[in-house]
């Protein structure tokens, strides 16, 4: 029974194993009988390159940061600065959030910070309001009767002016004439296209006017324009002598 001898890589390289050839008569004889030699192929492939991965320790993934609503602790090289700006917060509000915190500047190695839920914008000063310049008094007309009264074919005239400083704007003058004893003799209405400041208007009242009458004569009597002074409305006259 013969079993097959592997020789080494250099022998079969060599060629001397293989046929027993220059090995001489007893050991050729010996490979006869005992079969021959078998040598493994030699592989000149280069060896397949393991991984980096496979070879190195697997990376710890490094410790996030603090998140708002945690806390951190103080390492070496931290500032509040720093740490505000990691954030994405405020060092006003890193430092409401911790109060024990005097001196930004000062903290130490291994100190405890709160971090603020969010950061804290100062509330900007509100601009005052300004006041509110009080409405312009609208200018005012100022109505009232000049005296003496005219008297033309002996008949009385009264003369209407605008003495305020705005103009009237309505579209009739009204003249209301009483006697001595305060009764209503007649009321007159003369259509105006407005009176400007200091224009005035004759209003022929239709009344006879003798020789020293006295009456009161009352401009705008039922109280319809709105004037700067109602004081001078209503005004004794005494009809002039020719």
């Amino acid at each position: 029974m013969g079993a097959a001898v592997s020789g080494s890589s250099e022998g079969c390289r060599r060629g001397k194993l293989g046929s027993g050839v220059g090995l001489g008569f007893p050991f050729a004889l010996l490979l006869a009988v005992l079969g021959t030699v078998s040598c493994a192929p030699f592989d000149t492939r280069e060896p397949a390159e393991t991984p980096l991965s496979e070879v190195l320790p697997a990376q710890i993934a490094p410790t996030p940061p603090a998140q708002p609503g945690e806390t951190y602790t103080v390492e070496p090289g931290d500032t509040l600065l720093v740490l505000a700006e990691r954030l994405g917060v405020t060092l006003e509000a890193l430092l409401e959030a911790n109060p024990d915190i005097v001196d930004p500047n000062l903290i130490s190695v291994g100190q405890v910070i709160r971090i603020p839920s969010a950061a804290v914008v100062p509330s900007p000063t509100a601009a005052p309001e300004p006041t509110a310049a009080p409405p312009e008094e609208k200018a005012l007309p100022d109505l009232t009767i000049v005296i003496p009264p005219l008297v033309i074919d002996e008949m009385l005239i009264l003369t209407v002016r605008n003495q305020g400083s705005g103009p009237y704007e309505g579209s009739l003058i009204q003249v209301a004439i009483f006697d001595e004893d305060e009764r209503r003799l007649a009321t007159v209405s003369t259509p105006v296209g407005g009176l400007a400041p200091g224009q005035s208007i004759d209003v022929r009242t239709g009344l006879e006017a003798p020789a020293g009458q006295r009456s009161i004569a009352e401009v705008d009597p039922e109280d319809l324009v709105v004037e700067s002074d109602e004081s001078n409305n209503r005004l004794w006259l005494e009809v002039p002598a020719p």
